[in-house]
């Protein structure tokens, strides 16, 4: 009987959605030969093809019994197919329950969080969030990634997490004996663009004072402290826009990141 009757199998689908800069490698299965063309150009002849560019497609192939097929294919590439984001408190108490919740759109296929397991612990992990309570008091970084089809992305934002609930209202940060910074406090937090800002050094430094807008990346305020081992300032920037800002403070030896919200 004549192979070639029967429709031949080619593991390739035909349309293609993909992010932009991503690539894409496709296996077809198993042929004698395989002629990718892209438009009336030969592309390749190698079993496994990698598309990073879209257009229109075709793949001609011989089986191993000699019988010929053919499959068009399109590949579209999109922006922004994806956005990772979730909900995640700004600030916790050691050992206090917390939630984070995966809002991307279009709703993800499937997510990841990453964070460090050696401070956390896990309570509850459903498919669209977490219930966790950090075990160490510190700054924390927690990651999402999410993916639909062949996309991905994702997002990092950071928890402050206090040793005790006086701590939290005081805004007292939890910095280690074993840096620069020793002690420090911003407060309140949310503010409406008016803060107090205090740092106890462990001897006297210069000491840089930046403040980023989130949204933009974009630099609003720098104060710059020299030979100071004690800085106690109010700062205002009460002319920005409400949202979330990025404090970055700067010695010889370390760099901290606070993040506070402008209402």
């Amino acid at each position: 009987m004549d192979c070639c009757v029967y429709s031949v199998n080619i593991l390739v689908s035909p349309y293609y959605r993909v992010c932009t800069g991503q690539e894409v490698r496709l296996n077809p299965g198993l042929w004698r030969t395989y002629r990718w063309y892209k438009g009336n150009t030969l592309v390749s002849t190698d079993p496994l093809f990698t598309f990073s560019t879209g257009g229109t497609y075709q793949l001609k192939v011989i089986s191993l019994k000699g019988c010929a097929d053919s499959l068009t294919f399109t590949v579209e590439y999109v922006k922004d197919l994806i956005q990772a984001d979730f909900l995640i408190p700004h600030d916790a108490v050691v050992n206090n329950e917390i939630q984070i919740i995966d809002i991307s759109w279009p709703i993800p296929e499937t997510i990841v969080w990453r964070y460090s397991q050696d401070s956390v612990l896990l309570l509850e992990n459903k498919e669209d969030r977490q219930r966790i309570a950090f075990l160490y008091p510190g700054q924390y970084p927690v990651q999402l990634v999410a993916q639909t089809g062949m996309c991905t992305d994702s997002v990092t934002k950071y928890i402050v997490v206090f040793a005790s609930e006086d701590d939290q209202k005081r805004g007292l940060l939890p910095i280690g004996p074993d840096k620069d910074i020793l002690q420090l406090t911003v407060y309140p937090n949310p503010n409406k663009g008016e803060f107090n800002f205090m740092i106890k050094l462990k001897e006297t430094m210069n000491v840089t004072l930046d403040i980023y807008q989130i949204a933009s990346g974009k630099a609003i305020y720098r104060k710059v402290f020299n030979n100071t081992d004690y800085i106690q300032e109010t700062i205002n920037v009460g002319y920005q826009s409400p949202g979330v800002y990025n404090l970055v403070i700067k010695t010889n030896q370390q760099v901290e990141h606070y993040l506070f919200i402008i209402l």
